[in-house]
């Protein structure tokens, strides 16, 4: 299926739109799943954001980046959320986290590369111009 792959390039357009309808998904989920037990409800939002993972991952192949930066995230939010544990108060992970998502961001839209790269040729199929 084209959600869950992880190769290739999409562009700006095609990432907002599955990241859109990601953000819906999940707090239609989290709506949903107010009393159920908390590992169910993680297991239902890890499968609702595949395809946007997918997606991110593809964006950045637009960019010329590695999709091995979106590993960063998961790891720095276990870092925080230890530290958050351990000191309570926010520290300077809090911080970092803060911070390294707002590259991701920009990151994740900005304008890709208009030649091929060594992830493969721009996707035409949704163009942006």
């Amino acid at each position: 299926m084209i959600f869950f792959r992880f190769s290739g390039r999409r562009n700006r357009a095609y990432f907002a739109k599955v990241l859109g309808v990601t953000v819906v998904l999940d707090g239609v989920i989290l709506f949903s799943t107010q009393n159920v037990h908390i590992p169910v409800t993680v297991v239902l939002l890890l499968i609702a954001n595949l395809p946007a993972i997918s997606a991110a991952a593809r964006r950045l192949h637009d960019i010329d980046l590695s999709a091995h930066w979106l590993w960063i995230s998961p790891l720095l939010g276990a870092i925080w959320y230890f530290d958050w544990v351990l000191f309570h108060p926010a520290t300077g992970s809090s911080l970092t986290c803060v911070l390294f998502h707002a590259a991701l961001l920009f990151l994740l839209f900005k304008e890709g590369d208009r030649h091929r790269n060594q992830f493969g040729r721009p996707d035409i199929r949704y163009s942006e111009e």
